[in-house]
């Protein structure tokens, strides 16, 4: 967060569920987006979920974790 003006210069989130969609289009998106750091991935397809947090650099977790972890 800065001091200065209350924004956080880097949001971290969390997918839950890395089907074709997420594999195809969204590993590319969140990449391009220097704002933005996933930090973890879980689907219910072990291997879906490693090639998505391979390709984030994210850690493959559970879903309840990935929603525990959030702020709100």
């Amino acid at each position: 967060m800065d001091a200065h003006n209350n924004r956080v210069d880097r949001a971290e989130v969390g997918i839950i569920g890395c089907g074709a969609l997420v594999q195809g289009c969204y590993v590319g998106v969140f990449r391009s987006m220097p704002e933005v750091k996933v930090v973890a991935v879980a689907d219910l397809n072990a291997a879906s979920a490693q090639l998505v947090a391979h390709g984030l650099g994210a850690e493959v977790a559970d879903a309840k974790s990935i929603i525990d972890r959030c702020p709100w």
